[in-house]
């Protein structure tokens, strides 16, 4: 069992050009941003798991308990590279607005545990399942990235 987080190689942290984004004054915020952002840079993150060790020290059920470092520092398994690149002026907005994306597609032996965990794939697909009803898409898996943007 293990935790996992995706953090910003520092190289990448310090390409970071716009850090001052008004959250509450603008209707987009964030995704402008980072459009501009991988216009002019590839940016890179470390993909790391923290290993439980001791279900006492790092219960699964009580998300409120830290997993602490010292007892199971994060290692990082990879690196996830974002390509410098031209992103159409919409933002593939229509493209995305059909997707779905939910933590446990994945193999079996990488599902969420837990209780919490395991309520979160009803929420996941009602969310999709409400997202698609409301811009009438029929809600379906790709079988590649070309069926998704190459429309």
């Amino acid at each position: 069992m293990a935790k996992i987080r995706v953090t910003p190689t520092k190289a990448s942290a310090a390409k970071i050009k716009r850090t001052d984004i008004h959250l509450f004054t603008e209707y987009e915020a964030i995704r402008p941003v980072i459009i501009k952002e991988i216009q002019e840079h590839d940016y890179q993150f470390d993909v790391q798991i923290q290993l439980c060790r001791n279900l006492k020290k790092q219960p699964i059920e009580e998300l409120t308990k830290e997993w602490k470092e010292s007892d199971a520092p994060f290692v990082t398994v990879a690196t996830l590279t974002v390509p410098c690149q031209d992103v159409p002026n919409d933002g593939n907005v229509e493209a995305i607005e059909s997707l779905s994306f939910t933590t446990f597609r994945c193999l079996e032996e990488n599902s969420p545990i837990g209780v919490i965990q395991t309520s979160r794939l009803q929420a996941y697909k009602t969310s999709s399942d409400i997202r698609h009803k409301l811009n009438g898409v029929k809600r379906k898996e790709p079988s590649s990235l070309k069926e998704v943007f190459d429309k």
